[in-house]
């Protein structure tokens, strides 16, 4: 329920600050995805109901991303972490989503046995890496990876 709760929200932040033809093209485009995880579903249920294997038998893109996303979600939740003892820059989106701890470090406080940094990006969780919060990204991450980068060219 919390994740179709956190994605209603996440959807109804993208879609009422547009005009008409955005609303339009965003919905459109929410279709297509539809359409495609619906052949992603058919081909995967088409394998079960023959009882083959597509051993050799060749996937559609869309099916191989559906199952990198399986193997990603998978990889996630059996990941324990380890604390670390380095400093690490958390940049975090300024709307979380609904029923989420109100830890500002989003779980990373109590791994991180070094300095913690918050660098919060306007913008909903799910977009960070996408329109004006990719700029805004761009723009406090640039900075920090010329301090890096100077870092290494006095160590040389």
């Amino acid at each position: 329920m919390f994740k179709v709760v956190e994605r209603i929200d996440f959807e109804w932040s993208n879609l009422k600050d547009q005009n008409y033809k955005g609303k339009v093209s965003y919905l459109a485009g929410k279709a297509r995805r539809a359409i495609t995880l619906s052949r992603v579903l058919l081909e995967k249920c088409s394998d079960l109901f023959t009882k083959k294997s597509r051993t050799g038998m060749k996937h559609s893109l869309a099916c191989y991303l559906n199952m990198l996303e399986h193997a990603h979600n998978s990889a996630f939740e059996e990941y324990v972490p380890k604390p670390y003892q380095g400093r690490v820059t958390i940049f975090r989106a300024s709307k979380q989503p609904l029923g989420i701890i109100e830890d500002p470090t989003i779980g990373w406080g109590p791994i991180v046995d070094g300095e913690l940094d918050l660098i919060e990006i306007p913008g909903h969780h799910l977009d960070l890496m996408m329109g004006s919060s990719v700029k805004a990204l761009a723009e406090r991450l640039k900075p920090l990876l010329n301090k890096e980068q100077q870092k290494v060219v006095l160590n040389r």
